[in-house]
């Protein structure tokens, strides 16, 4: 497996770690119970909450960040890797 330096936008925090980029439309069926991922959506936080020491990353990728939403019941799915302004934006002419 391939490894990745992963830095904290504040600079604080990095790690090398190995690293799945994954796509949403497919299925991880090889997971054993016992396996450290985490998931690293848009990669934008301040921290390094999405790595650590022997961590496997699941990078995420998508064309489109809306899954989909449901006005009418107020329901909106998303993929990880929306920016908050990006779903603010999508959400505010709503009035959601």
């Amino acid at each position: 497996m391939v490894k990745k330096k992963f830095t904290s936008l504040d600079l604080y925090s990095s790690e090398y770690c190995e690293f799945i980029e994954y796509d949403f439309l497919s299925d991880i069926n090889n997971r054993n119970s016992n396996d450290n991922y985490s998931i690293k959506g848009s990669g934008t936080s301040i921290v390094g909450s999405f790595f650590s020491k022997d961590s496997t990353v699941i990078e995420t990728y998508s064309e489109s960040e809306v899954i989909s939403l449901d006005v009418a019941n107020r329901e909106i799915v998303v993929r990880p890797t929306i920016m908050l302004s990006s779903l603010y934006k999508l959400l505010i002419p709503h009035h959601l």
